[in-house]
């Protein structure tokens, strides 16, 4: 198996293209370096834009796309679009884990974890110092991974 990669970020993206293209291109570099396993939390945002660089490139590369979620209703209060967006990303997953069966407190910070502690790198865009985002890349650094910020 090659190295494992997770992504961690914010919900609303400032500059989306400009962020699009510099995660395409790492992604793309680290694929060069051996990276082959991709984890995602499931989040609208980031999580969203790096789910679906990685189904386009599946198309190139043989990489894998493993979805770590929260718990199995957690897009539940999400629109429409959201919904049918996340529908496309399940089906392209290559695997699907659960945090907690239903959701409970907590179970958004197990999935961070747990994003964490599978990858060798942890790939985030967090312009922040508080949140989801800032306590995931705070996590990894703790348990030492390696970080990226977009």
């Amino acid at each position: 198996m090659g190295k494992k990669c997770a992504f961690t970020g914010h919900r609303f993206i400032k500059n989306y293209s400009d962020i699009k293209e510099k995660t395409e291109r790492i992604i793309k570099e680290l694929i060069e370096l051996g990276y082959t396993d991709f984890y995602n939390g499931g989040a609208i945002g980031f999580d969203m834009l790096c789910a679906f660089i990685i189904i386009e490139f599946k198309k190139k590369y043989d990489i894998k796309l493993h979805l770590i979620l929260p718990c199995k209703n957690h897009f539940s209060k999400w629109n429409s679009d959201q919904k049918m967006t996340f529908e496309e990303i399940l089906y392209n997953a290559d695997s699907i884990e659960y945090a907690e069966e239903e959701y409970v407190e907590g179970c958004m910070l197990k999935r961070n974890r747990m994003l964490c502690e599978k990858s060798d790198l942890i790939l985030a865009h967090c312009t922040r110092s508080f949140g989801g985002s800032f306590y995931t890349v705070n996590y990894a650094k703790k348990i030492g991974k390696e970080t990226v910020n977009v």
